[in-house]
């Protein structure tokens, strides 16, 4: 591994269990560093820090508000992303990645419950080694079926309309639909949703195979702020503004400073 990377992944490490043995400092300053050093914690994720915020830890402390944390009564996180709401299966703060499940999905009604989620690439992006996009075809030409490209696998699927009579769809990985491109049935809709890779078409198809290609676990990367390194070493806690939850901010036991503490006596030193 690059000796800077280990040492920026070993400093975000520190900074996530950072418990200094300094005399505390009072005011509003010192309340919502300490706010910051609290750690979310929702059944089997633990110790879950800087980008994410929720329940115990106040929107400051997280870097948008994409990175909301909720904890339900079954003690499941459950995070929200574009339209989709997904439980939190662990996060990986080495890697900065989480894998995440699709909650409540009931795929029956053609339109509403197969959505596109739009997600920001400076926060968000899916792991390309394990998650492909799988296109849902549908509203299709009457004799679709007929006119569909024999090499290529495609799966039909049931649904129903907005008028509740029952459709009939198909769907196609990301890779197979690169082999022909051109060509395809005229449909109305058309959405590509992401899915784990080695479940995308399943064996034989049909609603139950494509029922499970979308609840299956998926793998998310995330980002962490590039000055939360030295803030984290100037013994700070990485946050955002109050007023301006886009903009970085390092909260100190003597008040809130842009990117490190000045006065912060003990800290980890580093080099980049």
């Amino acid at each position: 591994m690059d000796l800077h990377f280990s040492m920026f992944l070993s400093i975000i490490t520190i900074c996530s269990f950072f418990l200094t043995s300094l005399p505390p400092s009072h005011g509003q300053e010192y309340e919502s560093y300490r706010a910051c050093n609290t750690n979310y914690t929702c059944g089997s994720l633990i110790n879950i820090s800087y980008p994410f915020w929720g329940e115990n830890r106040p929107r400051y402390c997280g870097r948008s508000d994409m990175f909301q944390l909720s904890c339900d009564q079954n003690q499941s996180t459950s995070i929200q992303v574009g339209s989709e709401n997904f439980t939190v299966v662990w996060i990986d703060p080495f890697s900065y990645t989480m894998r995440m499940m699709r909650r409540n999905l009931v795929p029956i009604s053609c339109p509403s419950n197969f959505t596109i989620t739009s997600l920001n690439p400076a926060l968000f992006f899916y792991r390309p080694q394990t998650v492909e996009n799988m296109t849902l075809f549908y509203s299709c030409e009457k004799q679709f079926s007929s006119s569909l490209p024999t090499e290529i696998k495609f799966n039909n699927f049931t649904c129903l309309n907005e008028s509740g009579k029952e459709e009939q769809g198909f769907y196609v990985n990301e890779t197979e639909l690169q082999k022909y491109g051109e060509g395809l049935p005229e449909c109305e809709v058309k959405v590509k949703v992401p899915v784990f890779r080695d479940v995308a078409l399943g064996n034989e198809g049909g609603n139950e195979a494509l029922n499970t290609a979308l609840a299956h676990e998926l793998d998310m990367q995330y980002t962490v702020e590039l000055g939360c390194p030295g803030c984290c070493g100037s013994g700070g806690m990485c946050g955002s503004r109050m007023s301006d939850i886009s903009q970085f901010s390092c909260y100190c036991r003597d008040g809130v400073q842009d990117l490190t503490c000045y006065n912060h006596g003990k800290s980890i030193s580093f080099l980049l």
